[in-house]
């Protein structure tokens, strides 16, 4: 597997799973008034988006250098999505920054509501694009166009989103421990993974033809298993696997998927920079990912870990 590919995929997987987690919160935020969750869920949001921001930028810069012969399709074909995701990314970000300083709980409210449903609406925009990338649905990858209602609304794209929807609540409620009721969180676990190989499976037939994929399920499989049965049993250690999860599954799809793009039709390598500089992409990619690992350690530490008085939240 090519290094270059491997590094794209890490940071965008870890990205992926960071808004997958703010998802969760931000349907929590709408689905849910008790004022406990919602500020010890608005004390970590803080940080966590700005951890998103960064990822992206670093997904993307990352993305150009060592896809440079993608830019033409990904710029003219995905522009409106990807422009119109945009906007909503910076109307996420300007109310969750207005929500913590006002002092008015109504207007408190409002603010999050309309930054949960513009990070409801970046998500699915983003998503969509990623989607139609792997699926080829909606796209003309000679001409470098789209149909753009077949990108967004696609059987493909609306059963994995959902999968994912049920991905972020999984993975928001288990790791603040915020529903008494565990059944209903292993629920949501149990569906995810169950909807999105569907839709891997049905849709993305390809990805099945070796046996890859079906090593990667039976493993993905155990360790759902050994991790419900811990969420059952109450342990502790269950809430840091709720981020564990998302990544894996994300990090297994890429594995079966290379270096496969837009429905099998195309190869990654092809789309890739020369040798010569991507041993440099490599270096700076690696130097910049270890620093925001350490930046990520350091945040589950001081953010998740402690609290003034010392305790876990």
């Amino acid at each position: 597997m090519n290094f270059l590919y491997i590094i794209n995929y890490v940071i965008f997987a870890v990205f992926f799973t960071l808004f997958t987690l703010e998802l969760g919160v931000a349907l929590t935020f709408l689905k849910n008034k008790d004022e406990d969750v919602r500020n010890r869920l608005q004390k970590f949001i803080g940080p966590l988006w700005q951890l998103n921001g960064t990822f992206a930028v670093f997904y993307l810069v990352n993305f150009e250098a060592t896809y440079p012969l993608l830019l033409n399709v990904v710029g003219y074909a995905y522009i409106i999505p990807l422009m119109v995701a945009a906007l909503a990314f910076i109307l996420r970000n300007a109310f969750i920054s207005y929500s913590g300083y006002t002092s008015d709980p109504a207007k408190h409210d409002r603010y999050l509501k309309i930054y949960s449903l513009a990070t409801l609406i970046t998500y699915f925009l983003v998503a969509s694009v990623f989607a139609s990338a792997v699926s080829g649905i909606g796209i003309n990858v000679d001409n470098a166009s789209i149909e753009i209602l077949s990108v967004l609304f696609n059987p493909f794209n609306i059963i994995a989103f959902a999968g994912l929807v049920l991905l972020g609540l999984f993975s928001v409620e288990s790791f603040f421990g915020i529903r008494s009721r565990k059944f209903v969180t292993m629920m949501f676990g149990i569906l995810s993974f169950g909807i999105l190989s569907v839709a891997f499976a049905v849709y993305l037939p390809f990805l099945f033809q070796g046996s890859l994929a079906l090593y990667s399920l039976a493993g993905l499989t155990i360790f759902i298993a050994i991790y419900l049965f811990s969420l059952l049993r109450g342990s502790g250690a269950t809430r840091l696997f709720a981020i564990v999860w998302p990544l894996l599954v994300i990090l297994s799809f890429g594995v079966v998927e290379y270096p496969a793009v837009f429905g099998n039709t195309a190869s990654l390598l092809t789309y890739m920079t020369n040798s010569a500089s991507g041993f440099w992409i490599s270096v700076v990619s690696a130097v910049g990912g270890t620093l925001l690992v350490i930046y990520i350690a350091y945040f589950i530490s001081a953010v998740y870990l402690k609290k003034p008085n010392g305790e876990g939240y």
